[in-house]
């Protein structure tokens, strides 16, 4: 008989989505997978802050974030960060991504 143990990987990184009834966390994703993502526009959560802020300023080409941030999206409000793409007359301009982090408030 042949057993199979099966391992129990914890992530510090997650796939989230925005939708209008709230976010929601979808799987555990790799630092560099997380990093990809945002780079594509795609939203992503973390386990705390600093994992947030870290990924987020490692997928902007300039490496620079805006926030923490808080928006609502359905019933609670997430904190978060926007990788910047570049500055335009002084002003940062944020590409479309967020790394949430936390619990909603």
């Amino acid at each position: 008989m042949l057993i199979i143990k099966k391992r129990n990987k914890t992530y510090s990184y997650y796939m989230a989505i925005r939708e209008s009834n709230g976010l929601f966390i979808g799987n555990g994703l790799s630092r560099s997978a997380a990093i990809s993502r945002l780079k594509i526009g795609g939203d992503t959560w973390s386990t705390s802050k600093s994992n947030a802020q870290s990924i987020a300023k490692a997928a902007s080409p300039i490496g620079k974030v805006v926030g923490a941030e808080i928006d609502k999206y359905g019933k609670g409000k997430h904190y978060h960060y926007h990788p910047v793409s570049r500055y335009s007359q002084g002003k940062s301009i944020r590409m479309a991504a967020h790394a949430f982090y936390g619990s909603p408030r």
